[in-house]
């Protein structure tokens, strides 16, 4: 298999380092935490060790979003060619880690180098909004389990430290900023990084305004589009057309000395 290399930055000076082996086993454990029920929040700081993270969502962008479901063709040469460029991260608001994983192992798309996402592994981040907005799938903050009532502590704290190491950046950001609907996937404060990671998906909601989060805003895709598909998909990017964007986002964070 042919090694996978980033830049890293150390007190050396700028050095190239064999990071295959390691971040492959980092995501393999990551999905297997994810799979047990662990979320985001309880494994930070090995999220964190990914150098350079690539969000890709997964309805509507690697598959349709209608029954039955069917893989985008050209998802497996998008993903493939990402995964050559960053760390790929499938987020998805999908409820079912083990049904989106065995999809994309199904039709050739999964490697385990990526790192799935499904959405109680990070809407915690996002969910203390919908008590605040009222919208009635998530239970009010009194009928919390245990559990529940910590993930949403650390997913406070995580977004309160990431308004923190923004502001040294003189980048303002506040609570409300990251208090939204999943849909929004305002998950910057997961990451941890002081530059925008990017995230490519068919949504505005996540492309959009998203507080700094690289947003690609991608064609919708379906088998058989509609007339009104294709009307909103017009000028939009493809995902292969995405893979590029990708590298020029990162070559200037490079170029900027951000990566």
């Amino acid at each position: 298999m042919e090694e996978k290399k980033f830049q890293s930055e150390s007190t050396e000076g700028t050095r190239k380092i064999d990071e295959k082996g390691e971040y492959t086993a980092l995501a393999v454990s990551l999905n297997n935490k994810f799979r047990k029920g662990e979320t985001c929040f309880d494994v930070l700081d090995d999220i964190r060790k990914f150098p350079r993270p690539i969000c890709v969502g997964f309805n509507n962008v690697l598959a349709n979003n209608s029954d039955p479901l069917k893989a985008n063709p050209d998802s497996k040469k998008f993903l493939d060619e990402l995964n050559q460029v960053g760390n790929v991260f499938i987020v998805t608001t999908a409820e079912s880690h083990e049904g989106v994983q065995e999809f994309m192992e199904k039709n050739g798309m999964w490697s385990d180098d990526f790192v799935l996402m499904a959405k109680p592994s990070w809407y915690f981040v996002t969910s203390h909004a919908e008590q605040m907005y009222g919208v009635p799938r998530v239970k009010a903050a009194e009928k919390f389990s245990k559990r529940e009532k910590e993930l949403k502590t650390k997913a406070n704290k995580s977004v309160q430290e990431y308004i923190e190491l923004m502001a040294k950046e003189g980048i303002d950001f506040n609570v409300a900023d990251f208090s939204d609907v999943p849909a929004r996937k305002t998950i910057a404060p997961i990451f941890g990084k002081n530059w925008p990671v990017l995230i490519i998906d068919d949504s505005g909601m996540a492309t959009r305004s998203n507080p700094n989060m690289y947003g690609v805003h991608v064609q919708i895709w379906e088998p058989d589009p509609e007339d009104y598909i294709m009307d909103i998909n017009e000028g939009k990017p493809t995902i292969l057309d995405a893979v590029e964007i990708t590298k020029q986002h990162f070559q200037k964070l490079e170029s900027e000395g951000k990566i």
